[in-house]
């Protein structure tokens, strides 16, 4: 999630390059990088004008959308009408999947309220995959997408590394490429929409763009069947967000805040400009990628000739503590520069911006009824929910099925010995699963360990217990601290 997802906006609160959908001054540069009319994405107002809406209705990208456990907990309530999901198997991977698989007819949460469970079978679902999974099961729709050595893309690490994969083999039968499947039903969403007076899907992805000509409109398919020229493309569309090579003119206007309209204005009318400083995160051309094994940003080098950008080779060191990049420090500068007057610490004083919040309890407290912190994990074996590290044989020989980890006294006080079959309830749901004391992990007492790769919903389907309550800010599921209660099946 962290190039991949989260740099290039795929989030429901953000912009390409790391910028948010609630800040004018990244909606109005986002508009400029992309070819569209200033105050497009704040969308039409009720009366069909542009900018602040009279009414107060917001139909833009001004108010994010619904966070991942939001959508969920929606569909549920039958509120979510139409889901269509890629590159995850959700039907596994949610906490608290007895609230939208409809498994029981009502949901009781920790405060003992109801609500009836409408589940996956009151909306239309559409999933990308390239193996059968539990999600296909409940999908209406199955897209057959291209897998990832079938077509070539670009992918982020946490280290702030973008690399190229290429594309190895072609995918079988009536398998795509997701850009092309996307980009199919795109044409059909924006069917007799107009940017301006100009057709909207051309508009975007084909001749009337500003940097991305990607899609014929007439033959409704790629310009090119060279997938590295389409990522080409995109890719150098996507740079203009952090390369003044490649930056649009109206784009440098809105980052440096050329007309004073983004900072702020003293009492004495002194303007404080507030730019946005966009380079801090320079990318390079594609070709850099291919040809040097991936770049960290922000990178070194200007211009359109691939071959003088160099990744960054050091990051938080002044040379002098162990295993930071010394020839990096020596060569490009002191410590915190990243050469080429980039700075890699946006905040003063060249520290990271750290933000420190009040302690918050569990969300459930283990009681008489429900003793146990249940917590689920990985393991070394299956990534996820092993939709493909289960079809290899030796990973899956080396750990065919999960078990429950548990502590032996805790085993003992049951009544219970390593590989009975047991059930684990919470106040969400419950799973069967086979419990064992010489497992992978070693809880103490009162905490017990599951993965959650088995998706066998008569079995160990290891979400169906877990609460769904997430972090406030993060949005991110507690999926570590369910209480529940063992007891022989």
């Amino acid at each position: 999630a962290c190039g991949t997802a989260r740099e290039v906006g795929t989030f429901m609160h953000r912009l390409p390059a790391d910028l948010l959908t609630a800040n004018a001054q990244h909606r109005r540069f986002t508009e400029a990088c992309w070819g569209l009319p200033s105050m497009y994405l704040d969308g039409p107002n009720t009366d069909g004008s542009a900018g602040t809406d009279p009414a107060g209705v917001d139909d833009g990208l001004k108010l994010a959308g619904m966070h991942t456990t939001a959508i969920f907990r929606n569909l549920a309530k039958g509120n979510v009408k139409f889901l269509w999901s890629a590159h995850n198997n959700w039907a596994v991977s949610m906490p608290n999947l007895t609230r939208f698989l409809g498994k029981t007819p009502q949901h009781t949460t920790a405060g003992g309220t109801t609500s009836t469970t409408q589940g996956v079978f009151d909306g239309f679902i559409v999933v990308n995959e390239v193996y059968p999974t539990l999600s296909t099961q409940y999908a209406d729709v199955v897209l057959p997408a291209a897998m990832w050595i079938e077509r070539e893309g670009q992918f982020g690490n946490a280290e702030r590394r973008t690399s190229v994969f290429e594309k190895a083999v072609n995918p079988p039968g009536d398998a795509k490429w997701d850009a092309w499947i996307m980009l199919k039903v795109a044409e059909k969403v924006l069917e007799g929409e107009k940017i301006g007076d100009k057709d909207a899907m051309s508009v975007l992805f084909g001749k009337d763009s500003l940097n991305c000509n990607i899609w014929d409109t007439a033959t409704s398919d790629f310009v090119s069947q060279d997938q590295r020229e389409i990522n080409r493309t995109v890719w150098e569309e996507y740079i203009g967000f952090t390369n003044y090579d490649f930056m649009p003119e109206a784009a440098k206007a809105i980052d440096g805040d050329a007309d004073k309209k983004f900072g702020t204005t003293a009492d004495d009318g002194t303007y404080t400009a507030a730019p946005m400083k966009m380079e801090n995160k320079r990318l390079a051309p594609y070709d850099a990628y291919l040809n040097r094994h991936g770049l960290t940003w922000p990178v070194r080098g200007t211009g359109t000739d691939w071959s003088t950008y160099r990744s960054t080779k050091w990051r938080f060191s002044n040379g002098t503590v162990e295993g930071m990049d010394n020839d990096g420090v020596k060569q490009y500068g002191p410590a915190d520069r990243q050469g080429d007057d980039v700075v890699f610490y946006k905040t003063p004083g060249l520290k990271p911006k750290v933000v420190f919040r009040p302690y918050e309890p569990p969300a459930e407290e283990p009681d008489a009824e429900y003793p146990f912190f249940f917590c689920t994990g990985r393991l070394l074996e299956h990534w996820h929910t092993g939709s493909m590290t289960r079809r290899v044989s030796e990973l899956n020989n080396a750990l065919p099925e999960a078990l429950l980890d548990m502590n032996s006294a805790d085993l003992s006080s049951l009544g219970l010995k390593d590989g009975d079959m047991v059930k684990v309830t919470s106040r969400h749901g419950s799973f069967k699963i086979k419990v064992s004391t010489a497992g992978r992990t070693t809880p103490p007492k009162g905490v017990v360990f599951a993965p959650f790769f088995q998706d066998d919903p008569d079995g160990a389907l290891i979400n169906l217990a877990v609460h769904d309550y997430f972090d406030p800010l993060s949005k991110e599921p507690d999926y570590k601290k369910t209480c529940v209660k063992i007891e022989k099946a």
